[in-house]
C-alpha cells in the first residue's frame, strides 16, 4: 500500500478507488443471484427446507418469494440501481433468516453454526456499506463524504450523486 492511497483514503478521495466498489458489488450480488436462483429453480424443495425451520404457514410462498428478493435484490446489487433499497431488503432477508436458521444450532453449542453467522454478520456488513449511511457513503457513491473537500465537491454539493 503507497502512501498516496492512504492519504486518498483518509481524506475521503475516491477517485482511484471507485472500482473497488463496483468489484465488491458484483460479488455479493453474484452470491444472491446464484442463491435466488437456485430456490426459484427448487421451489419444492425450498419450501421443504422452510416449512421444516420455520413455523410458516403457505411455505411455497415464502420460497418465491425469498427466492425473488434474493434473485431481484442480486440483479439491482450488480446493476448499481435501487442498491440501497436492495442492499436493505436483503440485510433483513439475512436476519431473518439467520434468526430462524441458525439460533436453535447456537444455542445447543454447535460450532459450525457461530461460523454460519460470522459468515452472515460479514455478509450484512457488506451490504450494509453499500446501503450507505447517508452522510459518508462509502461503496454508495464511491466513498465521497459529502461535507468534506475530496476533489469532486464544489462549495459544498457533491458533483458526482448530486447530494449536498
Amino acid at each position: 500500500m503507497n502512501n498516496s492511497y492512504l492519504k486518498n483514503m483518509m481524506s475521503g478521495k475516491c477517485s482511484s478507488q471507485c472500482w473497488r466498489g463496483i468489484v465488491v458489488r458484483v460479488f455479493i450480488s453474484a452470491l444472491f443471484i446464484y442463491a435466488g436462483y437456485s430456490k426459484l429453480a427448487d421451489i419444492a424443495g425450498t419450501a421443504e427446507y422452510i416449512g421444516a425451520i420455520m413455523a410458516w404457514p403457505a411455505p411455497v410462498f415464502f420460497a418465491w418469494v425469498i427466492g425473488l428478493i434474493e434473485f431481484v435484490g442480486g440483479i439491482l446489487l450488480a446493476a448499481g440501481c435501487f442498491k440501497k433499497w436492495a442492499a436493505w431488503a436483503l440485510v433483513i432477508l439475512i436476519v431473518i433468516a439467520t434468526y430462524y436458521s441458525r439460533l436453535e444450532g447456537i444455542v445447543a453449542g454447535d460450532v459450525t453454526q457461530l461460523f454460519g453467522v460470522l459468515k452472515s454478520l460479514a455478509i450484512i456488513g457488506g451490504l450494509m456499506m453499500m446501503a450507505g449511511c447517508g452522510r459518508c457513503d462509502s461503496l454508495a457513491s464511491c466513498g465521497n463524504c459529502h461535507g468534506k473537500n475530496c476533489g469532486n465537491c464544489e462549495s459544498g454539493k457533491c458533483g458526482i450523486c448530486k447530494k449536498k
